[in-house]
Formats: C-alpha cells, structure tokens, sequence
C-alpha cells in the first residue's frame, strides 16, 4: 500500500515519468495499472562497496545504486545502500 500512496502523492507529470521508467510506454493501459501485465513488481536490492562499478564508474557515479527497470516486465529495482 505504501507505493500507491507514494504514487499519489507524484505530480501528474512525474506519475508519467514513473510509468514510462516502468514500462518503457507513455500511457498506462485503459483501467489504469489493475489492467497492467504483467503486474508492476517492486524489488529492493541491496548494494555492497564490492559492486564492480565503485571508483571507476564514470563521473564517480555508482550506477549500480541507482534504480532500474526491465520495461518488458514491469519489474523495477530500487536499492538500499
């Protein structure tokens, strides 16, 4: 429950950004996110200081600790550090 409310409280715009990061598409389905398929699935992944980005990453941006998606299946990481 607590992504819906997190969800709410997104500005229209950043509601579609979200659904675009999730889904790689502009528009949710006709019903809204019920009659999404597959289902949004929320992961969090946890970030070790051994990830294979560290100091070497571009601009000293581990890009291993921010979130992802895989659009084809809705499925997003977020990741607790």
């Amino acid at each position: 429950m607590i992504f819906f409310e997190i969800l709410e409280e997104f500005t229209p715009r950043e509601q579609r950004q979200f659904v675009r990061f999730v889904t790689g598409c502009p528009r949710l389905p006709v019903g809204g996110l019920k009659n999404l398929r597959p289902r949004v699935t929320i992961v969090r992944i946890a970030v070790t200081s051994s990830s294979s980005a560290g100091a070497n990453a571009p601009h000293g941006v581990d890009c291993t600790a921010l979130p992802s998606a895989m659009t084809c299946t809705n499925y997003v990481k977020l990741t607790r550090i």
